[in-house]
């Protein structure tokens, strides 16, 4: 619950109609760091909207969301990862074009300090109560 005041605001468009009204104020959201996720249900043998594509923030525009409702929560979830302003999220999802923390949040850093120092520097900082020193395990963890 910690990191809930660091939550990007959301947008979530569902609509069946091609976009008709003005919707920069909408649009401005994104400035602020958030997100527009639309998904447009289209029969088969439609086209998508260009307007809702234009909308929607990239990467979360979607006309097959309405198939399986569990994807709807794995969108909201890659859109807002939580993480504080100070950490980055770590994603291990190569095939995901959105950020998402699966694999929590970091804050890296290159200080060339002793175990000890290093276990005080992140008791002293901790973020939100949510610091740990981690360790390395992985290529993937290595190249993040």
């Amino acid at each position: 619950l910690g990191y809930t005041k660091h939550a990007r605001m959301i947008v979530y468009y569902l609509t069946n109609s091609p976009l008709n009204s003005e919707v920069q104020a909408v649009k401005m959201l994104e400035d602020q760091d958030g997100i527009i996720i639309v998904n447009e249900f289209v029969s088969e043998g439609q086209t998508p909207d260009q307007g809702l594509k234009n909308l929607a923030s990239d990467h979360y525009f979607f006309t097959d969301l309405s198939e399986n409702y569990t994807n709807n929560l794995a969108v909201l979830c890659e859109a807002n990862c939580f993480c504080s302003p100070k950490a980055k999220a770590f994603n291990d999802d190569d095939k995901s074009p959105r950020t998402s923390a699966n694999r929590g949040c970091f804050t890296p850093t290159n200080e060339e300090v002793t175990q000890k120092a290093a276990r005080a520097a992140c008791a002293k900082h901790a973020y939100e109560h949510a610091a740990a020193l981690v360790s390395i395990h992985d290529q993937q963890k290595e190249f993040f």
